[in-house]
């Protein structure tokens, strides 16, 4: 027979390496972000010439820097209930 404590100390360490791994892409996520920033910052400041190229690049670079930033705001908020039903389940 399975120790019931045992069952739950395993489901926690589970619940800790999801929130560790969340935390992870979560970093990840914010280093790009931060790329993304840093090169609408160039293209402001260097692109080229023409202010309408500059500004189609700037464009698309806000753009893509949006759709990770929803992905993130996403991913984490399904993890964050996926954590809390996890240990609302063990009782913690």
């Amino acid at each position: 027979m399975t120790d019931p404590k045992l069952v739950s100390l395993t489901a926690l360490m589970g619940a800790a390496d999801d929130a560790i791994e969340q935390v992870e892409y979560a970093h990840y996520q914010s280093q790009r972000l931060a790329a993304l920033m840093g090169a609408i910052l160039t293209t402001i400041d260097h692109g080229p010439s023409a202010i309408e190229a500059r500004l189609i690049r700037i464009t698309d670079l806000v753009g893509l820097a949006q759709y990770l930033a929803e992905d993130l705001a996403n991913y984490t908020s399904s993890q964050a209930e996926e954590l809390r039903t996890t240990l609302n389940a063990l009782e913690v």
